[in-house]
């Protein structure tokens, strides 16, 4: 059963990699709804590189892996 996600105030934000570099900003500017520790974004499509550019610098481990498998429904 599908359930309706929950209505939040939208902000103004950015988004920051892990890093302490300046070169680390993913998104500039975007409108995001107002979140909670512990919530993720998720990016699709980012192919062969979103494993390849984790970074544990800040000590933040890696995300584990998950994996997702969709039936073609064509």
């Amino acid at each position: 059963t599908p359930q309706e996600l929950e209505q939040r105030a939208n902000c103004k934000s950015r988004v920051w990699g892990q890093t302490c570099c300046s070169e680390d900003m993913i998104e500039e500017e975007c409108v995001l709804p107002d979140m909670e520790d512990g919530e993720f974004i998720q990016w699709l499509n980012m192919g062969a590189y979103c494993k390849g550019l984790a970074s544990t610098f800040t000590i933040v481990p890696h995300p584990a892996d998950k994996y997702v498998f969709v039936q073609d429904q064509r």
